[in-house]
């Protein structure tokens, strides 16, 4: 089970790869928007269980990334944990998660295990899983992935 990182801050990808591992989950890292939608794009591509990442990156920000990756992917999952967010733009709806930085290995634990939750039990079309105050979606915001098995 592996997930993928992008963050165009090398220490932070590198402490978000390391709090994976502690969880034992192994994970890929990419240092921009640009290099993670080549990858997709790839033969080598393998879908993970979600994708991790930031917003504010030089060049393709990481809100039109993932409208990039939507159009391969549409049922691929991303947790964004962000300094600077925007609630009001439309990709944030189409993310499973939303956190600020700095993110505490407790928080990243309970993202992690709801959305292993999601993947190893299938869609749960009545209730996703709520990760409370740590969690900043808009009040209005709805799963994506059940948005699609709808």
């Amino acid at each position: 089970m592996h997930f993928h990182v992008i963050d165009d801050e090398k220490y932070i990808s590198d402490i978000l790869v390391n709090m994976l591992q502690v969880m034992g989950y192994r994970s890929l890292s990419f240092n921009s928007s640009k290099a993670y939608i080549e990858y997709t794009q790839s033969r080598d591509f393998k879908e993970p269980i979600a994708a991790i990442t930031d917003i504010n990156m030089p060049g393709i920000d990481g809100l039109e990334m993932i409208s990039t990756i939507r159009r391969d992917h549409p049922d691929m999952k991303f947790i964004i944990i962000t300094a600077c967010f925007e609630l009001k733009h439309p990709v944030i709806h189409e993310s499973c998660m939303l956190f600020s930085k700095p993110i505490r290995l407790q928080t990243l634990q309970n993202a992690i295990s709801a959305i292993m939750e999601c993947h190893n039990n299938g869609i749960d079309l009545n209730t996703c899983p709520s990760l409370g105050d740590a969690n900043l979606l808009p009040e209005n915001w709805k799963c994506p992935q059940c948005r699609h098995a709808a």
